[in-house]
């Protein structure tokens, strides 16, 4: 496709004034001057780009059982969920730094809290809806004392060294959703599978799962309540604001939920499945839907603001990227960058044969996708140099 083509905006919803207009056509120059970069000429094989300078990409990681999950952790690493494995990676390398235990199956989702403690939860495809809580900190002092007094020195404190593969690390707390559960299977995935989890204020964090979004208590680990109401299996959870969680899945609406009472104050019927949700810098909720269109929310006004349409198959998962960029993955075979303020596509990867199913955002402002193959393929953007040199400061000093 070529690039003249990427950068045409679609609109949908309803005109813009003329000063928006203006900030609007602003933030397409920048997005066009950012990708003007040295055209990346050793690229993996089958991955493409458009425009060509749009960055770099390289693989850093290829599991035979393929990658169902990834999330940005802290220190500048990915989560990578492989079958029921959870390893620690560095972008950089593909170096697994720590591998995460307690689920007993598939890591499905995972949130990293915003305190600052790099601590991170996991929600895992076991029959009982369980989430994990570790603290990737102390993989990073283990690996540490690795390097100083050798695999002994990190005996302790739930952390056991292994000769490759970094070290084994158990949780923290283990948080409980079912005792029982109904004998009920979709899309593979079972009735206890947690399917995305976010975090709420107060101490407190969502995880959801069939056709219930449970509520925890952060330190004491009580299960609060269940949020019932979805007819099908939920999918996506996000945090509109403090107090309104946004819920999705495939009975085709969107539920906004009270946290302060664990009410309902809205379903909005959607076009389509929801798979995907994610909140962007400006207080709209992206959507990524199965008929291949991300759709753009004000949920205070429970209507759709604008619609970005490009894919065409199922969008299964969504990143924000920096400068009010958007990344969404879709099983045809692309991944796709927006400026969402400007309904555009800005770029474009190709990554047949393999099809992408997941992304994350890295460290430095980059994108890491999983592709159906196992492998995990990182894409490092002209606007990533700056960032990269400040998060190599950090991790250094620290």
């Amino acid at each position: 496709m070529a690039a003249a083509a990427l950068l045409r905006p679609t609109e949908a919803g309803s005109s813009r004034t003329v000063g928006t207009r203006a900030r609007v056509s602003r933030e397409c120059a920048a997005a066009g001057r950012a990708l003007r970069a040295p055209v990346c000429t050793d690229l993996p094989a089958g991955v493409t780009l458009a425009p060509p300078s749009l960055g770099t990409v390289h693989r850093v990681l290829t599991a035979g059982g393929g990658v169902g999950f990834l999330a940005s952790a802290p220190g500048g690493c990915i989560l990578a969920s492989t079958d029921a494995v959870t390893l620690l990676l560095l972008p950089l390398t593909g170096a697994v730094e720590a591998t995460l235990t307690g689920q007993t199956g598939g890591v499905r989702a995972a949130c990293v809290l915003s305190d600052g403690s790099n601590r991170v939860l996991t929600g895992s495809g076991s029959e009982h809806a369980v989430v994990c809580l570790h603290d990737l900190s102390v993989a990073r002092v283990g690996i540490r004392s690795v390097a100083r007094g050798g695999i002994r020195s990190v005996a302790r404190g739930g952390i056991k060294p292994v000769a490759r593969g970094g070290i084994r690390l158990s949780p923290r707390r283990t948080f409980i959703g079912r005792d029982s559960v109904p004998r009920v299977a979709m899309c593979g995935l079972g009735a206890g599978t947690v399917r995305d989890i976010v975090e709420l204020s107060g101490g407190r964090f969502a995880g959801a799962c069939y056709n219930g979004i449970f509520v925890w208590a952060m330190h004491s680990g009580v299960r609060l309540t269940t949020l019932s109401g979805h007819t099908g299996a939920v999918h996506a959870l996000a945090a509109a604001d403090d107090h309104t969680l946004v819920s999705s899945g495939y009975d085709k609406t969107l539920r906004l939920w009270d946290t302060r009472s664990y009410t309902c104050v809205a379903s909005v019927p959607a076009p389509s499945i929801v798979l995907a949700l994610l909140r962007l810098t400006d207080g709209t909720v992206a959507s990524g839907h199965d008929d291949g269109v991300v759709r753009l929310w004000y949920t205070r006004r429970r209507k759709i603001v604008g619609e970005l349409r490009g894919h065409t198959a199922r969008v299964s998962g969504l990143a924000r990227l920096p400068g009010g960029r958007l990344a969404s993955v879709s099983t045809d075979g692309t991944v796709r960058l927006w400026v969402a303020a400007a309904r555009a596509c800005v770029g474009l990867v190709v990554t047949a044969p393999s099809t992408p199913k997941c992304c994350c955002v890295t460290a430095v402002g980059g994108l890491a996708v999983s592709c159906g193959d196992g492998s995990v393929l990182v894409l490092d953007f002209p606007w990533t140099r700056r960032s990269a040199a400040v998060v190599g400061w950090v991790v250094a000093h620290s």
